[in-house]
């Protein structure tokens, strides 16, 4: 097993690109690809590579776990991104092949990527980790027993993967009532969707935004044109954000309608007007979104086309985030 440490957006892009698939690897990629080509990736600390010589680490970073056959012959097992958002630090995102490939060296993937993170950050940086529920279960116990810090006794988030695709969208007549509109955001609708932002993070629990914040989240997204909404009689009802987009796959990240309008379809004729938009008009190969294991909206997406990863495919379904004890809490 070969670790190799990778501090700039390019270095790990290159790297990767052959052996990763785009789709189920959209956490790690897509923070890594809005930096591509940026002043933000570029810091370099004397040219060093791999985990030896490094003294410190720069504000992003990735890692990646190699498994070596032969001489000729390596494959990418797992992932670990260590970055930063424009609201705060992120947790650190994990992605690895399916579990079955992984049975004998799970522990040893989490320890190498662990023994990284614990000699390079300050313990508190890691306030969660987020990614595919094996690698995640086994980072955690890696962590405990490195550092000490303590997890939370559940987890923040426990949730399926779902992609849609062009194969799987289903078939509709993109029927939306006279008086309603569904479009991208604007400028004029920053008071509005600022709050809807608020309210939403408010669900999270653990990822609380102030009103300012919030405001600032909305007009990055409003600015980047990433976020739409569904208005009803001229009325914003709706929200749905469209972020981490890489070259083929875009993820759909935040779907959230006011309690007094729920329940009318607002938000499914949203999510499907969005998800066609990407596939068709885009030419994504890709939309992807996380639905909570007890989330009743994974019907709706289920309905709009999405599904979970084939049984045979290279990708675990489920994904897990767990919060650590006495830490500087991010935000994503």
């Amino acid at each position: 097993m070969h670790v190799h440490h990778h501090h700039t957006a390019e270095d790990f892009l290159s790297t990767v690109h052959p052996y990763i698939p785009e789709a189920s690897a959209n956490i790690v990629l897509a923070h890594a690809w809005g930096l591509k080509n940026t002043s933000a990736s570029a810091e370099n600390l004397g040219g060093a590579t791999g985990l030896a010589a490094m003294s410190k680490v720069p504000e992003n970073f990735w890692l990646t776990v190699w498994q070596t056959t032969d001489v000729a012959s390596k494959s990418l097992v797992a992932v670990a991104a260590c970055v930063r958002g424009e609201l705060g630090n992120c947790p650190i995102f994990l992605w690895s092949t399916r579990r079955e490939m992984l049975e004998r060296a799970m522990n040893s993937v989490a320890d190498e990527i662990v023994a990284f993170l614990a000699s390079r950050l300050l313990h508190t940086r890691v306030f969660s980790v987020f990614g595919n529920y094996s690698l995640v279960n086994a980072f955690t116990s890696a962590w405990i027993k490195r550092t000490g810090f303590r997890n939370f006794p559940e987890p923040y988030y426990h949730a399926s993967f779902l992609t849609c695709t062009i194969d799987t969208l289903t078939a509709s007549d993109g029927y939306i009532p006279e008086q309603d509109t569904v479009r991208m955001a604007g400028k004029g609708d920053l008071r509005v969707v600022s709050q809807m932002c608020e309210q939403f993070a408010k669900l999270s629990i653990h990822f609380p935004l102030s009103a300012d914040r919030a405001a600032f989240e909305a007009s990055h997204m409003i600015s980047h044109e990433q976020l739409f909404v569904y208005e009803h009689d001229s009325m914003i009802t709706s929200i749905c954000a469209v972020t981490r987009e890489t070259q083929n796959v875009v993820a759909i990240t935040k779907v959230y309608t006011s309690p007094a309008f729920r329940k009318n379809g607002y938000a499914e004729r949203l999510v499907r007007y969005v998800t066609r938009r990407m596939l068709l008009d885009r030419k994504k190969t890709a939309v992807v979104l996380y639905a909570g294991v007890e989330n009743s909206a994974r019907s709706v997406y289920e309905r709009i086309g999405f599904r979970p990863p084939r049984p045979e495919s290279e990708t675990e379904a489920e994904v897990l985030e767990v919060g650590f004890i006495g830490t500087e809490k991010g935000h994503w």
